[in-house]
C-alpha cells in the first residue's frame, strides 16, 4: 500500500455491542501502533446518541476519527431474523467505504494485541480479501452439517473465519461481493451462518490466508465433544489442532468466539477473562449485551447438543 495509508477499520454495530467495540477500541490505543490515514467505520441500522458518542470518545483515545454509516434498507438479503442483522451489516462493507482503499472489518469480541499496519499492509495479489483460515473443529464440522448450504461450490474448499476481513475496496466492487453475497442469502436463507457462508462462496478462490495469529480463538478448542470424534476420525484434525494451540501463546488479535462471552458470568477461563478486563474501562458503563440468544433459538438448541457454539 502507499503511504499514508488510507483504510477504515470497519465495525458492524447495534446499541447491544457497543460496551465490547469499545474495549477493542481500546486494545487498538493500547496495541495497534501508529496508524496515520487510518479511521473507524461503523456500520449499523440505527444507534443512540448516547452509543454513538461512548464510540466516539473510544475512538478519539485510540487517536482515530469515526464515522457511522447507517443501512437503511436490507431489503437485498431477503428476510432475516433480528439476530442476524448485526452478523449480515458487514456484507455492506465495500458499498458504505467507497472512499478508502481499503477496509479492515474486525468483529466486536475482539481484542488487539498487536500493532495492526503490518495486517493493513498484506499484499493482496489479485485477490479481493484476506482472511484467516476457520479454525478445528469448525472447519471440519461446518461440511456434515447440511443447513450450511453452498450453492455451486466445492463443500471442501477452505473456508474462513469473517471475524477479521481485510478487503481491497476497489476489486470488493468491481466484483459486487456486496450484491452477490445478499444475492446468496435471498437464494439460501436458511444457510447455517449467514454472513460467513455468503462471504465463503462468493469469495471462493479469490482470498489470501492470512497467519492464524491475526484471528486467533481465545480458549480451549479442543472442549467440544464433537471434536474426540473427528479426530479418532482424522490424524489430520489433532495435526491441525496442535498448531492452533501454538498459535494461541502469540496471539495478535484475540478472538472470543462463540458463547459465553468474556462480560458474560459463566465465562469459563479465569486468565483470559482477566486479560479482558485490563481493556473495560469503569467509564464504558454497565449496560453489557444482554443474555437474549445471540443465533436463533433452533441454532441455539443445536449447538447446545453437539457442544459447540456459533463460529
Amino acid at each position: 500500500m502507499s503511504s499514508p495509508r488510507h483504510a477504515a477499520i470497519v465495525l458492524a454495530l447495534t446499541d447491544r455491542f457497543v460496551p465490547p467495540a469499545q474495549a477493542l477500541l481500546e486494545s487498538i490505543r493500547q496495541h495497534g501502533g501508529e496508524l496515520e490515514g487510518v479511521a473507524v467505520v461503523v456500520l449499523t441500522t440505527g444507534l443512540s446518541a448516547s452509543s454513538l458518542a461512548a464510540l466516539t470518545d473510544s475512538a478519539a483515545r485510540a487517536g482515530l476519527t469515526l464515522d457511522a454509516r447507517r443501512v437503511t434498507d436490507m431489503s437485498d438479503i431477503g428476510p432475516i431474523p433480528d439476530w442476524a442483522i448485526s452478523w449480515c451489516l458487514r456484507l455492506y462493507t465495500g458499498d458504505l467505504c467507497q472512499e478508502f482503499d481499503r477496509a479492515l472489518y474486525l468483529d466486536s469480541d475482539m481484542l488487539v494485541l498487536s500493532p495492526l499496519a503490518p495486517l493493513l499492509d498484506v499484499e493482496l495479489g489479485n485477490r479481493t480479501a484476506a482472511a484467516v483460515i476457520g479454525p478445528p473443529p469448525f472447519d471440519a464440522i461446518r461440511v456434515a452439517i447440511p443447513r450450511s448450504r453452498r450453492g455451486e461450490v466445492d463443500g471442501n474448499a477452505p473456508y474462513f473465519n469473517a471475524g477479521v476481513l481485510l478487503v481491497d475496496i476497489a476489486r470488493w466492487r468491481s466484483r459486487a461481493v456486496g450484491l452477490r453475497s445478499r444475492a446468496y442469502l435471498r437464494q439460501y436463507p436458511t444457510t447455517r451462518i449467514p454472513d460467513q457462508d455468503a462471504l465463503n462462496v462468493v469469495l471462493v478462490d479469490d482470498w489470501v490466508q492470512l497467519d492464524k495469529a491475526w484471528n486467533t480463538p481465545a480458549g480451549s478448542l479442543d472442549r467440544a465433544p464433537m471434536f474426540s470424534g473427528l479426530a479418532h476420525a482424522s490424524r489430520a484434525l489433532t495435526d491441525v489442532l496442535r498448531q492452533w494451540q501454538e498459535v494461541q501463546k502469540r496471539p495478535k488479535i484475540l478472538h472470543f468466539i462463540g458463547h459465553p462471552k468474556p462480560w458474560e458470568a459463566t465465562y469459563p477461563w479465569p486468565e483470559l477473562l482477566d486479560q479482558y478486563g485490563t481493556f473495560v474501562s469503569p467509564a464504558f458503563g454497565s449496560t453489557w449485551p444482554a443474555s437474549q440468544p445471540a443465533v436463533a433459538p433452533e441454532l441455539e438448541s443445536d449447538l447446545r447438543r453437539v457442544g459447540f457454539p456459533r463460529v
